[in-house]
């Protein structure tokens, strides 16, 4: 019987986890490696903000599981639902049956926070392709609406945007925005500023995750200067369908709340008795172990580890130091860390499995970060450092996205990004 390693979720994490498995079982006929995800395709995140802008179409983030693993004949790839998780018995339910397992890797990811009331049913997170599409709909419509009413009041509230959270995600959509504002003001026969983008921010800066302030300094000077109206140290206490409350009880009028506010751990492995913090992340050792159990492992956006203490103590190093307020848990957010990870967690499974070699310890790198600001601008860091800001930095993360689809070892996916957003783009 095979001894087999199954992988919940066909992310960044989970497909490189799949994929560097796969070359190190690959004279080992005896094991065999599973990829459980509810899609048959692998959905390229990091873009879905232009995909629910509509500058790129749905089947660009759409990757074919079976295409990308049609040379690792040892990866199974199964299409299914986890419902949940019996980790005494080793098995997996599913929406088409049980798995059994030898070792488990959760790659699942997270899922937009949904504690504010109204977000699930008035909000437009955009997680998953499915919700990205939904958003993209939306915009097209309201904004045609808004432009024909001829009451002022609704029709600036349909004209108005607003983004809840001023992270990575909620600058990028607001990036996108700006671009597709001009298309839709030409389409609907407005002026750019009537159609009016607003970002809702609970923390004194943007981009607070980032070391130097700078970078929230300027991307925050770009944004104000193209019109957003940014507000700041204000949460969202409840969305209705026509406005947002906000925690000083002040209103936005607005019927399209974009949420970027924050992501928690999915049900799946949140209902079983795991070490969480308050955003339901699990609790990971140096070796991707969840802790407390002996054979389940988790890496990628779910996870979270206690801050290393060389990176405590190493203050004005290169490393990866949080200078702007206390961070008592690293967790990755990028795509770099999870590729990163799925390399160490690759080779300490094999390790428990062959009983050979050792076990490697995952330790973050100072940040790579890059992050688009629309088609015209942007911000590449390096090392912590800021390097460049505008279109230079643009190209960085062109060319970071070529970077993971080169180790990804997909050539048609490579030559469809260049034709898409370098050789055909408007």
């Amino acid at each position: 019987m095979k001894k087999r390693i199954v992988i919940v979720g066909a992310g960044y994490a989970g497909v490189m986890t799949a994929r560097k498995l796969a070359n190190q079982f690959n004279q080992k006929s005896e094991y065999e490696i599973v990829l459980i995800d509810e899609h048959p395709f692998f959905t390229y995140r990091t873009s879905l903000h232009e995909v629910a802008t509509k500058r790129i179409e749905p089947n660009a983030v759409q990757f074919d599981l079976r295409q990308l693993f049609m040379h690792q004949k040892n990866v199974k790839i199964v299409t299914a639902r986890v419902e949940n998780i019996d980790a005494n018995q080793h098995i997996i339910h599913t929406s088409i049956g049980q798995v059994d397992y030898n070792k488990l890797i959760w790659a699942g990811g997270v899922e937009a926070r949904s504690d504010v009331p109204g977000v699930n049913e008035y909000g437009f997170p955009f997680w998953s392709l499915d919700q990205a599409t939904s958003l993209r709909v939306h915009i097209e419509e309201v904004i045609r609406q808004g432009a024909i009413e001829l009451d002022e009041d609704i029709r600036q509230q349909k004209l108005r945007l607003v983004v809840v959270g001023g992270g990575y995600l909620g600058v990028q959509i607001l990036g996108e925005l700006l671009d597709e504002r001009r298309i839709l003001a030409k389409a609907n026969q407005l002026r750019n500023r009537e159609i009016e983008l607003t970002l809702v921010e609970s923390k004194a800066e943007i981009l607070s995750d980032l070391d130097d302030a700078r970078v929230s300094h300027k991307v925050e000077n770009y944004l104000r200067h193209q019109g957003v109206k940014v507000y700041k140290k204000k949460a969202v206490s409840e969305i209705f369908e026509d406005h947002l409350v906000l925690n000083d009880g002040d209103k936005i009028m607005t019927n399209t709340v974009i949420w970027a506010g924050g992501t928690q751990g999915r049900t799946q492995m949140t209902e079983l008795d795991l070490s969480q913090d308050e955003e339901r992340h699990l609790q990971v050792t140096p070796e991707m172990r969840i802790q407390d159990q002996a054979d389940i492992y988790a890496l990628g956006d779910s996870v979270i580890q206690p801050l290393p203490a060389h990176l405590k103590e190493r203050k004005g190093s290169e490393t990866l130091m949080p200078k702007r307020g206390e961070h008592r848990y690293f967790w990755p957010q990028n795509v770099h860390n999870a590729v990163n990870q799925s390399g160490k967690l690759a080779n300490n499974i094999a390790v428990k499995l062959l009983n050979h070699g050792d076990l490697s310890a995952f330790k973050p790198k100072s940040q790579r970060i890059f992050i688009s600001v629309g088609s015209r601008y942007g911000v590449a860091i390096f090392k912590n450092r800021l390097a460049v800001t505008g279109f230079w930095a643009r190209e960085f993360k062109h060319l970071s996205n070529l970077h993971f689809l080169a180790q990804l070892g997909s050539t048609y996916q490579i030559h469809q990004y260049l034709k898409r957003e370098i050789f055909s783009t408007p």
